[in-house]
Order: structure tokens, then sequence, then C-alpha cells
């Protein structure tokens, strides 16, 4: 029974270190932690018996009696629980995150450490084990009960800022003062969301959530993104900046210290602010946690029933369609790859049902990575599709453009028009998995009690590019990728209605701001509130600018207003009729000098597009570079070469 005691005291542990690291940020009742106490225990039991199990297997294979004498049982002793520390804090990743110290993660290392060297006092005796046992049947239940539910629900309770005070402004905004008081506001960030996917019309199939969520929401059509990918753009969304005056560009995707971001002035006028993000990219290490209570980058958690799901789609098509890069994109994908829709909107809902609980407001952000790719949605959401298709895309993998050929290619496979569709079909299946998934963590707010009350925003960061302009993923400054969708939804709900005029994404915070009674600090930002007709607040605007990287260290940059699209950077100029031409199709630059009427229109977005580039020249775009460990996150999100 030595290896029962040894689980036990194993759990105890554990679950002890668990707390230490999340004691001051998270709130865990007796059932919660009863029940997280039991999966650590028999994890633990279970997850230690296995390693035994295979490590004897391996000796009967190779023939040798690891159990002769007492040097041998120690080494295999010390094998065993460094196989079992290893996986423990593998499959813990994110509680590392949530510590946010050295001394946080160093505490819950010795924990685990502790848990080992307890083994060598109440070590089993892995030789009286019955060798009849179902190793793999062991295996399978140690594994999962490891993965799927070692620790029970969690509740956010965070401390009080020590600094936090009362930041004056101007009077409370008229949809604040019929609220009752300062309104929670939840910003809910979609990864890789093109604005021109979405229905709303009464035949939604692709989702159904957000249409439902419109219908009580006003609807902008011309909402803009100031950059093409995740950590610049969402850089500005937090501090209503371009990415030349925030730093966050060329790789460099730390945000510095130096930029203010809304979410600290909330902080410091009483909001309780919190944060769940499956993008590493915008994670607590490149500096986008400054301003948050509490903020969950769940990065590197293991969710088991997402690798479950992903092994059926394995064994489909590996066996049926003979795929080898499946097997190690499969692999790639659930080690090195976000974290799916579904667990984010369980730490976000539990997170809610917290602050829920709070005196004071609250701004919560929930950052969703799906539909970034890889493109595989669980299995529900792509089977039909896939089904109809035996083609080269497996949705692991960009479509880069051969230019000598003059098609796109996967793998060095050209592909047709269905090929290319079947890139889209996939987008799409992740798109309705993550709208199921928001209207859970909807539905988690309503339950909570704090949904009517709250304004609730949707947007994304960025789109995604299918073949337009020999482009995929995200980049450059065009139409695919740089319009987004938003929707409001203030307390209590509005009429349904559309916003047809500009808006953009670094006007959140001084949305925000105004919504949270900050007026003079709204007034601060760089760019104003979005307008909400319906109440008459916020300040229109008649362009945007945008810019995107444009080789190691110069920028693309972009002007929009009444319909018409100039883009300049170091290949020459382009100028589109977005009235007559939404995608940016056909390039009328060269018509300008033969065009009395096109010329008028080029010299005004010209003169608006020069003011734009000499105002981002004095900044200099300095930001601050990256270790070794950030750069890989980087690269694993195809974001670096």
């Amino acid at each position: 029974m030595n290896w029962i005691l040894w689980g036990i005291f194993s759990g105890l542990l554990l679950r002890a270190g668990e707390l230490s690291v999340l004691g001051r940020s998270i709130r865990i009742g007796p059932g919660d932690f009863l029940i997280g106490l039991a999966g650590t225990v028999f994890g633990s039991l279970f997850l230690f018996l296995a390693i035994g199990l295979i490590l004897r297997g391996v000796a009967v294979l190779l023939k040798r009696d690891w159990f002769a004498n007492a040097g041998d049982r120690f080494l295999l002793a010390l094998l065993q629980a460094a196989l079992f520390f290893t996986i423990w804090w593998a499959l813990r990743a994110d509680l590392f995150t949530l510590a946010g110290s050295g001394t946080g993660k160093l505490l819950f290392g010795a924990m685990l450490l502790a848990s080992c060297a307890l083994f060598f006092v109440l070590r089993p005796a892995l030789e009286r084990i019955p060798a009849q046992i179902p190793a793999a049947l062991l295996l399978v239940a140690g594994a999962g009960l490891a993965m799927a539910g070692t620790f029970g629900p969690v509740r956010f309770a965070p401390e009080k800022t020590a600094d936090a005070g009362t930041v004056e402004g101007g009077a409370p905004d008229t949809v604040v003062a019929e609220t009752g008081g300062r309104p929670n506001i939840v910003l809910i960030l979609i990864d890789t969301l093109r604005g021109d996917r979405l229905q709303f019309d009464r035949k939604v199939t692709r989702n159904p959530s957000l249409a439902k969520l419109a219908r009580t929401s006003v609807r902008y059509t011309k909402a803009r993104s100031t950059n093409s990918w995740t950590a610049p753009s969402v850089a500005g969304i937090l501090t209503s900046r371009y990415p030349s005056q925030h730093g966050v560009h060329h790789g460099t995707a730390r945000l510095p210290e130096r930029e203010l971001s809304f979410v600290e002035t909330l902080q410091q006028s009483g909001y309780r602010t919190a944060a769940v993000t499956a993008n590493s990219v915008i994670g607590r290490d490149f500096g986008f946690a400054q301003g948050f209570d509490f903020y969950l980058d769940t990065k590197n958690a293991f969710p088991f029933g997402f690798f479950l799901d992903q092994l059926s789609r394995l064994w489909k098509m590996r066996f049926e369609k003979g795929s080898q890069p499946e097997v190690q994109a499969f692999f790639h994908r659930v080690t090195r790859y976000y974290q799916h829709a579904e667990q984010v909107t369980r730490n976000a809902r539990a997170v809610a049902d917290g602050l829920a609980e709070e005196a004071e407001p609250f701004f919560l952000l929930v950052h969703y990575m799906d539909p970034h790719r890889p493109y595989r949605a669980p299995l529900r959401y792509w089977r039909d599709e896939d089904a109809e298709y035996d083609g080269p895309v497996n949705g692991f993998e960009y479509m880069k453009y051969d230019e000598s050929a003059g098609a796109f290619r996967v793998g060095g496979v050209k592909l047709g028009p269905d090929d290319v569709a079947q890139f889209v079909r996939l987008y799409d299946a992740e798109i309705r998995h993550v709208d199921d998934a928001i209207g859970s963590f909807v539905a988690g707010l309503k339950s909570a009690g704090v949904f009517e009350e709250s304004y609730v925003m949707v947007t994304a960061d960025h789109g995604e590019y299918f073949g337009e302009h020999g482009l995929s993923a995200h980049s450059d400054v065009y139409a695919p990728c740089i319009d987004v969708p938003l929707l409001v939804r203030p307390p209590g709900g509005a009429a349904q209605s559309t916003y047809n005029e500009y808006v953009q994404t670094r006007q959140i915070p001084a949305t925000v701001l105004a919504w949270s009674g900050q007026g003079d600090a709204a007034a601060a930002m760089e760019a104003p509130p979005i307008p909400f007709p319906a109440l008459g607040t916020g300040e229109p605007i008649d362009h945007v600018f945008v810019e995107a990287e444009d080789g190691p260290t110069g920028f693309r940059r972009s002007v929009e207003r009444d319909d018409w699209k100039l883009i300049r950077g170091a290949n020459g100029q382009e100028l589109y009729d977005r009235g007559a031409d939404p995608g940016e199709v056909t390039n009328l630059f060269a018509l300008v000098e033969s065009d009395a009427a096109l010329q008028r229109t080029y010299q005004t977005l010209d003169s608006l597009l020069i003011s734009f580039e000499e105002a981002m020249r004095v900044f200099g775009g300095s930001g601050e570079s990256m270790t070794a460990e950030q750069e890989e996150a980087l690269r694993a999100l195809g974001y670096l070469d």
C-alpha cells in the first residue's frame, strides 16, 4: 500500500502547491477544493503507476532485472520520479503562467519536487505489482485522470490594487447614468476573423450566436483594424496608438512599459480588471498584462478532450488518405498551438462568475484564438465539408504563392480553385466553432446575472487572406486583413441597427473610458469614442489610417475615405474604389493622370497620407527586443520564419 500512500501525499502536496500559486487571485470553495484534490490524488496514483509499469515493461523487453539490487532500484525510482515530475509540469504549464513571478513558479516546483522526494520514503515495491495488470488500461486511466480533470473549477477573487484610487474625469456619459452606476464592460476579441465571413441575415448558418447578439446591438459595417497581425493590432486596441507609436512591429512583439494601456486607467479608477487569452503573442511575457488584476494566458495548457478529438481526426486522415504530413502536423498541433475555444470559454466563465460577486464594476477581456491557423475545428464542425474533398489541403499549412508558376502551392503541390475553396471551408468551420463557444460564454454571463448590466463588445484583431493579392495568412493593408467585425451591445440591449461610417479598433480605449464615466481620460486618448447613434454619444471620423510592415524596417501605409483607399509602400502606390470594388481587386492608380475626377480623389487622399507619414516618422517606431523564448512563441504561430 506504500504506493497508495505516496499518491495521497503527492496529491496533497500538489494541491497545496496550486493553492500557494493561485491563492491571491483565485477563490476556491470547499467543494471545488475536494473535487480538485480527488483529481490530483487519483491522477498522481495512476500516472505514477502507469509510468512504473511502462518502465517495468521496458526492463522485461531488455531482459534486465532492475530490481536485483538496491542501486538499480534507486536509479529506477529516480527515473520514475523524474518522468512523473516532467509530465506533471507539462500538464500544468498554465499554473506557472498564473503564478506570474519567479517566486511562485519556484514554490510550485518545490512542491512537485517534494512530492517526488516522498517516493523514496514511501516508494512502492514495483516488483510486487502483479505482472498481469493491464498496463495499457492503467496508462489510459491514469493519463485521462491527470489531463482531463486534475483540478477543480476556480473562481476569480483579485486583491485590491494598493494604489487604486479615483481618477478625476468629466461628467458621466449618458449611458453610464442610465445604468444607475458604472457598468461592467466585456470585450470579446476573436483572432483572425474576417469581417466579410460573418452572416447576419435570417438564414444564418455560420454564426448564429453572434447573429443573435447582433439583434440587440449596433453593428459597425466599416470597422477597420490598425495592423494586420495580432501583437501590433492588440497594442493599438489597448493604447489607441499606431505601430510606429507604440513600437510593436517587425517581430518586436513586446509592448513597452512606457505605453499607457486604458486598462491601467480603469484599474486606478476602481474597476476590477481581468483577461483570458489563448494567444501567447499577447501574453504576460510580452507586456500585455499591464493594468490587469488577473491575466490568464493559457498558452501551453494541454486540452485532453481536444487531444482525443484530434487523435480521431488523425486516424481518419492517416488511414483513409494516407497523409504522412498529418502525423507530424497532429503532434505539432496539440503541443505547440493555442488552447481551443471551449477551454477559453470555460476559463472565462469561471472568471466572470468570480467578478460577478465583486462589489466593484469590472472589465473583462476574452481573446479567442480560433479561427487562426491551423484551420482544424473539432470534428463535428468540418466532417461534412471534408468528406467531399480529397486534395492536399489539410488546414495546417498555409498556401504559398509560387510566382514562377503563377499559382499557390501546399507542400509542393499546385493548388486549384477547389483546393483554395477548401481552405475557406475549413476556416468557416472554425468560425462556427468559436461562435458556439461565444454563445456559451454569453450564456455564462447571463447565468452570473451580469449580462444585462454590461456593455458587450465583439471585434477581431485582424482578418485573413485566401489568395487575394497573391497572399495567404495575414499581412499587408488590404481589405481581407484589415476589415474586421464590430458589435456593441449596451446594458439592457438596443434596437438592432447598423452604423455605416468608418470606425477603427484604436477607438476602443476612449469608448470604454467614456462608458466608465471618465470623460477627461477618454478625451486624452488619441482616437475619439466610437459613435453610438441611438444615444448620441461618441464622435464620427471620416477617414482611417493603417500601417503594416513592409520589408525588414519599412511600412506600407494606407488611408481610406469616402469609400476610396490609397496604399503606399516600397513597391509604389495603389488606388481602389471600394464603393464599386469592395474587395480591392482593380488598382486604378495608373489612370490618375488621365482622369480629372480620379486625380482630385487621389490628391485628397495623398494629402492625408503625407501628413500621417510625417507624423509617424517623428516616433521612429522603437520597441523592446524579444528573448529567444518569445521569438519561438511567434515562430510557432507562423509570425517568424
